[in-house]
């Protein structure tokens, strides 16, 4: 066994130990717990080469007071406090190195958009609501984004079946804990195991996905521990979320609408048609269109990415995910007559074949380069 699967195997078998363990937010640990807890922090440290006064700055406490609570012997429970914290410490980081930024994502103008919000929200505790239409790449956004920030993001995306308070409670403990939860999820765990001391400069950003379908109760969850835990929270969905939250005086909503700092439209260029024929300004460069499709096995043509990047304009149209049902479409159009470049054509061929084409031409025409994608490649 060489060194990478050893330091594979411990790490494996230091997450056991963590989900195993059961850790009370608040009172004292049991002397198992919390030589557990230590040795796992030192283990951790250890094997990832992070320096004590790192982890101590992380934690907003001086290094001789973590120092001072690594060298605890026997029953001494002065410090339980500190390394309650350090274990939720080494749960974030741990399963901030298990997440991977999606071999797919592209850094476009909607995703600088949600990284500037989240940095914002790291530098002060606040509520912010991102919207926007379905496959723009809301969603894979904050998947890279929670590679690119570590433990400093929770990410839940809300189901159909988790839009109360319940299952929202259990989804957040689920996404920001590797430790089960054998009874309900509380608020006040909840917020033991999020909350930051107001030492910690960066303040942790919880991030809900899909949050037009939280009903009112789970907005009370998340006000609760914006308040609380000091927490940012950021809900990102589609406009309805920016709807049911912008009325102040709302009976079901007015509570956590006046908490919330700004509301942001993700794609302000879908709503801005041209000329009355529905194309809007554009989303996407053809720069990022083409990043979006590098890894593609066919080479696409320029004038092929700009086809995309109008495609991927076209307001109720999917977007980047219709845009990308193209694309494979052409892929497999282009392969099957083993050709080695998308072009012009082969576009319209997919956008026939699909179905599409009538209202795609309309957008093209607004291109300014010629009536139809035909034309074009004429």
């Amino acid at each position: 066994m060489n060194d990478g699967d050893l330091f594979d195997r411990l790490g494996q078998d230091a997450r056991r130990r963590r989900e195993s363990r059961m850790v009370p937010p608040n009172g004292t640990l049991s002397y198992q717990t919390r030589r557990g807890i230590i040795g796992d922090i030192k283990r951790f440290m250890k094997r990832e080469g992070i320096e004590l006064k790192h982890v101590a700055k992380t934690l907003g406490v001086r290094a001789d007071a973590l120092q001072a609570a690594l060298d605890v012997q026997g029953h001494d429970d002065t410090h339980d406090g500190l390394l309650v914290r350090a274990n939720n410490w080494i749960e974030d980081e741990s399963m901030a190195r298990r997440a991977e930024r999606p071999a797919e994502f592209v850094w476009t103008r909607v995703a600088r958009k949600m990284q500037a919000v989240v940095d914002q929200l790291r530098r002060r505790a606040d509520i912010m609501i991102c919207t926007g239409p379905a496959g723009i790449g809301k969603s894979l956004t904050i998947e890279a984004l929670k590679a690119e920030y570590g433990g400093g993001i929770t990410a839940v995306s809300v189901r159909g079946d988790q839009r109360s308070a319940t299952a929202l409670k259990k989804a957040i403990w689920q996404a920001s804990s590797s430790r089960r939860s054998t009874s309900s999820v509380t608020v006040d765990m909840l917020i033991e195991r999020l909350v930051q001391p107001p030492s910690v400069k960066a303040r942790r950003v919880l991030i809900i996905d899909q949050a037009h379908l939280l009903r009112a109760s789970a907005l009370q969850v998340l006000m609760d521990l914006h308040d609380h835990a000091r927490l940012s929270i950021l809900l990102v969905g589609t406009i309805d979320v920016r709807t049911m939250t912008s009325d102040d005086e709302d009976p079901h909503y007015s509570q956590f609408s006046s908490r919330v700092g700004m509301r942001i439209d993700l794609a302000p260029e879908v709503h801005q048609s041209t000329g009355g024929k529905g194309g809007g300004k554009k989303l996407y460069t053809v720069t990022e269109i083409k990043q979006v499709f590098a890894t593609g096995r066919v080479k696409l043509h320029n004038d092929a990415a700009k086809m995309l990047r109008v495609a991927a304009t076209l307001p109720g149209k999917g977007h980047l995910r219709r845009a990308a049902r193209i694309y494979d479409t052409a892929t497999s159009i282009a392969e099957y007559r083993g050709l080695d470049e998308i072009t012009v054509d082969l576009v319209q061929e997919a956008l026939d074949f699909l179905d599409q084409g009538d209202s795609f031409s309309i957008a093209w025409a607004d291109e300014g380069t010629t009536a139809t994608a035909k034309e074009a490649s004429a």
